[in-house]
């Protein structure tokens, strides 16, 4: 039932990032909601600014946490990239089965994707939402130790692909 997809994305608004509280002793963090607006809003306007397909990109976006619904938020390190993934697929396809075709084959086909990360637009996906952590953790910067924000910057700095991201990356660690 349709419900059940929505109920999905309801459940992570609930959801904290525990990166923020594991590595920086956050006591409120945002939600994966929180975070997958940001990343979301990010995503569409840039996808539009460089004439790539939105509404792929908007679906990847606003798909690309929901997984975390069902198997948390795992921070990196926690379990293998590999396990995680498969964890994460199992569980999209759980969550997918809610819809009724063709919109799961159409969300499906953006997850898999965006997993796969080879499309422009996923590679645009995959560096927004690394550069949408660096932005939180600037701002969490006034409320931790430099030096424990810095893992974050560096995890951004590692993953984000796109020069022009990497770029306004750089004007957030530099403050």
């Amino acid at each position: 039932m349709i419900l059940d997809f929505f109920g999905a994305a309801e459940d992570l608004k609930g959801l904290p990032r525990r990166g923020w509280i594991s590595k920086l002793g956050i006591r409120e963090p945002e939600s994966v909601a929180d975070h997958s607006y940001a990343v979301g809003l990010m995503s569409v306007v840039l996808s539009d600014v460089r004439g790539l397909d939105t509404a792929k990109v908007a679906r990847m976006s606003l798909l690309h946490d929901l997984a975390e619904s069902r198997v948390g938020d795992l921070t990196p390190g926690e379990m293998p990239e590999r396990e995680k993934g498969e964890l994460e697929d199992a569980a999209m396809g759980e969550i997918l089965r809610a819809l009724p075709e063709p919109a799961r084959g159409r969300y499906g086909g953006a997850w898999d994707e965006f997993r796969a990360s080879e499309s422009r637009e996923a590679r645009l996906v995959h560096d927004v939402d690394k550069l949408e952590m660096a932005l939180q953790a600037g701002i969490y910067s006034k409320r931790a130790a430099r030096e424990k924000i810095e893992v974050f910057f560096e995890s951004a700095r590692s993953s984000v692909r796109d020069d022009q991201l990497k770029g306004m990356l750089d004007a957030i660690t530099s403050r």
